[in-house]
């Protein structure tokens, strides 16, 4: 297959606390993504010990790092972001010490392009991990947050691609973002 130019188009942002997903909104300058290994070297004598270069490396699996900056959002759904934790209320603290996978914390973040879904991602295991911010002026306000996504214990994903099923929930999302109509009671996974 030949080079070519990919233009996924603009980015819906969906999150998902339980069985349904809610759209979010769409971001200023598309979605950044980080994806972080995790690596420890292992030392070995017949490479001369902790003095020379290790005999193996070892894997401990990945995270990735997801930089939303939004301008067009749902605002009580940013607002429940807010709480770090899926159904949480936005200016109270989960109780300290909660555990954000075993306690079933989490989100799923969607990152569904509205030309070609496929080209986005799907996040099982994702949460709001550093600094939320908004601006509060005369200006258009923006929010940004950062999510963190972790491995799936229980398939080992850390993400998947939309497949072309995801194609007509998001299409939906969109249309209903454009005409004001967006469903409260959430969108079903395909």
């Amino acid at each position: 297959m030949a080079p070519t130019l990919t233009v996924p188009g603009p980015c819906l942002i969906a999150v998902q606390p339980d069985a349904v997903m809610f759209p979010l909104g769409y971001t200023i300058d598309g979605v950044n993504t980080d994806d972080e290994p995790f690596f420890t070297d292992i030392q070995g004598d017949e490479n001369g010990g902790t003095d020379g270069p290790p005999i193996d490396v070892q894997h401990f699996g990945s995270i990735s790092r997801i930089r939303l900056e939004l301008n067009k959002f749902d605002q009580a759904l940013f607002n429940s972001l807010e709480a770090r934790v899926n159904n949480g209320t936005s200016g109270v603290i989960p109780i300290v010490g909660s555990l954000m996978f075993q306690g079933d914390l989490t989100w799923q973040l969607h990152l569904l392009p509205v030309h070609d879904v496929t080209k986005g991602r799907n996040y099982p295991v994702a949460f709001p991990r550093t600094a939320i911010s908004k601006n509060i002026s005369a200006k258009v306000q923006r929010a940004s947050c950062d999510f963190e996504a972790h491995m799936n214990p229980v398939d080992r994903k850390l993400y998947e691609y939309p497949t072309v099923s995801w194609q007509s929930v998001t299409n939906e999302m969109a249309s209903d973002i454009l005409n004001g109509t967006v469903d409260p009671a959430g969108y079903a996974t395909p």
